[in-house]
């Protein structure tokens, strides 16, 4: 599924300015991705916990959850191309 998600990074970018200079969504998939896949679901590694820890500091509650659904939208327009490439 093809999809344009910068509507919602220009949404995110106006209300949370420089939020993408300082976190890169792709660098929260990499975290993501990181995760044991054998790992019980809540038991994220440090560096995950860590860096949404990091992004909710500088922008708040609405800041973290709006960078969550940037994430979750990037993830779905990823996904053929991400399970194409899953081994």
């Amino acid at each position: 599924m093809k999809f344009d998600t910068s509507a919602a990074a220009n949404t995110i970018r106006s209300k949370y300015p420089n939020v993408f200079a300082q976190f890169e969504i792709e660098h929260a998939i990499a975290l993501l991705d990181s995760i044991d896949e054998t790992r019980p679901y809540h038991n994220m590694p440090a560096a995950v916990s860590e860096y949404w820890a990091a992004i909710g500091e500088k922008f708040g509650s609405d800041g973290i959850n709006a960078f969550h659904s940037l994430t979750l939208l990037t993830l779905i327009q990823q996904f053929d191309d991400r399970s194409q490439n899953r081994t």
